[in-house]
């Protein structure tokens, strides 16, 4: 009977769950896609780089749509099985409390375990991933080189390309600079006016940093100094020109070290309580579901979701209340707090009667 049982309320639950949590997600990704259209007006991005940092921030996406979505789906099946007098014909039948909820249950550990995977683990990774790769983005596109257009600069050099080749490299580049910190000999001299030809010339980026490649040229070295003025001329295969920008630091993808900060800093502390109390959501309100969803159909309104929405608006505005100004310590605090409420409504509910 247990099997049947476990199969029939998941189905029903699936059938509130699944529509709940689309229309959540969809939500939720066109406020995702607003922000990441913010992000075109300083970054030039391609579909591809708009659709791979939208799947950067799915699991985040995840993590705000199914606690929501379940415990209203939880609410909303029982009460359709109530006021279809489905839960009294089946605890007619021999089923007991304990065996209604155990499938419940399950998939409140279920759930859990999934958000508290994505919180803590996927979305640190995936939006350290989202920055880097943003961070490149914004590098590569302060370079924006075209060819045969004039007053272009490459750091400290002005930069002129007669045209492109079909595998988008600059050919016949030429590159003038008055004041010039030399790679080609000690990085740390300063020497004075520098004009260099390359017949094909290369953007890319390395560490993060814009990067010039320039192949097959030479350079022109003019040093006027008060003693004697020289010029000297340089051949070379390959040659690289750096820009100098300050540092990119982005997050530590790892997600232990991510956490390991909030030892030290509060708005770290604070977003891991956060985010472990909204995974354990699913279990803290199960019995709310229950309490919510089943009712004396005779006597009782149906009024599972309104009493659902101000709940779960209840345990969110204790979190915003309470874990800024304890941190991690609002994790046993929330929770003891949230699991008496629990109890007390469950055990004046009708279901706790049966």
């Amino acid at each position: 009977m247990q099997s049947k049982l476990d199969t029939y309320l998941s189905k029903t639950f699936a059938g509130s769950f699944f529509p709940l949590f689309f229309t959540l997600f969809i939500i939720s990704s066109v406020v995702a896609i607003i922000k990441l259209a913010d992000i075109t007006a300083v970054v030039r991005l391609s579909s591809n780089d708009f659709l791979k940092l939208y799947l950067y921030g799915v699991p985040q996406l995840f993590f705000y749509s199914v606690p929501i979505s379940f415990f209203l789906a939880g609410s909303i099946s029982l009460a359709k099985l109530s006021f279809d007098s489905e839960i009294t014909a089946t605890i007619a039948l021999g089923a007991t409390k304990e065996m209604i909820i155990k499938p419940f249950a399950i998939l409140a550990i279920f759930f859990t375990s999934l958000l508290l995977f994505l919180g803590l683990v996927a979305i640190p990774m995936a939006n350290a991933t989202a920055k880097s790769f943003i961070d490149e983005k914004k590098v590569t596109s302060k370079l924006n080189l075209e060819p045969n257009s004039v007053g272009q600069k490459f750091g400290d050099w002005f930069v002129f390309a007669l045209g492109e080749d079909k595998n988008g490299s600059f050919t016949d580049m030429v590159l003038f600079s008055r004041k010039f910190q030399s790679s080609l000999a000690d990085p740390n001299k300063q020497t004075g006016d520098k004009l260099i030809y390359s017949k094909i010339a290369t953007v890319q980026t390395e560490d993060g940093l814009p990067v010039l490649k320039l192949k097959n040229g030479s350079a022109l070295m003019y040093d006027e100094n008060l003693s004697q003025t020289s010029i000297k001329k340089l051949q070379f295969k390959e040659l690289s020109l750096r820009e100098e920008m300050e540092a990119i630091r982005g997050e530590n993808g790892y997600f232990i070290e991510y956490w390991k900060v909030g030892l030290k800093d509060s708005k770290r502390a604070k977003d891991f309580a956060d985010t472990v109390l909204a995974a354990m959501s699913p279990i803290l309100n199960i019995l709310l579901s229950f309490a919510f969803g089943v009712s004396m159909t005779r006597r009782d309104k149906n009024r599972a979701v309104l009493y659902s929405v101000a709940a779960i608006s209840l345990y969110y505005l204790l979190i915003l209340t309470i874990s800024p100004q304890i941190t991690f310590y609002a994790i046993p605090v929330i929770t003891f707090i949230w699991t008496i409420f629990v109890v007390t409504v469950y055990k004046k509910s009708m279901f706790s009667k049966y």
